[in-house]
């Protein structure tokens, strides 16, 4: 059933595009050509990834949030977590800024742009195991907005440390932690 379903969606998909006024589909292609010469732009050979963003400056204020979408598994064996989650970092690099066009004020891009420019140094200090997901391609998102501010969002799984007291189990209380470092 659900594949049928699919093969509908699929063909509604088509059907609309190929209905699209040549008007909304020339715009789409100048937004497209746009986009283009942006990124040509900021990411042109004076760009380097190796060095932060206002290297001379202060330190790179980097924010981070993290959604949680599952926590699998907590082991008082290995004493462990697994949890599945949305790693959010945002953080602003002036030489990605650019000047916005019609129908453009922030880049929305995957994993080929996020292996070209400045990402934080970020690990998790209690990690025992960790894994990016791929499936169908690397589940990154990269949002780079016309004054510089980026918004790097990734889906990991990661196993963590969790020293725990069961003196009192089967009643105890747990409180285990992803420690995010720099």
């Amino acid at each position: 059933m659900n594949l049928i379903v699919f093969h509908l969606n699929l063909f509604d998909l088509v059907v609309s595009q190929a209905s699209m006024p040549p008007s909304a589909s020339k715009a789409q292609t100048e937004i497209g050509r746009n986009i283009t010469k942006i990124l040509n732009t900021i990411l042109d050979s004076r760009y380097d990834k190796r060095v932060r963003p206002d290297y001379a400056g202060p330190p790179v204020e980097v924010g981070v949030t993290m959604y949680i979408i599952s926590i699998s598994s907590v082991s008082e064996v290995q004493m462990d977590f697994t949890a599945d989650f949305y790693f959010r970092q945002g953080w602003r690099d002036k030489r990605l800024s650019f000047k916005p066009r019609p129908g453009i004020d922030a880049l929305y891009v995957g994993a080929e742009v996020s292996d070209k420019i400045w990402v934080p140094d970020t690990f998790f200090a209690n990690e025992k195991w960790a894994q990016f997901h791929q499936a169908t391609t690397f589940n990154t998102f990269i949002r780079i907005r016309a004054n510089g501010d980026v918004l790097r969002s990734i889906r990991l799984t990661v196993t963590s440390s969790c020293p725990m007291n069961l003196q009192y189990f089967p009643m105890d209380r747990q409180l285990c932690t992803i420690e995010i470092e720099s």
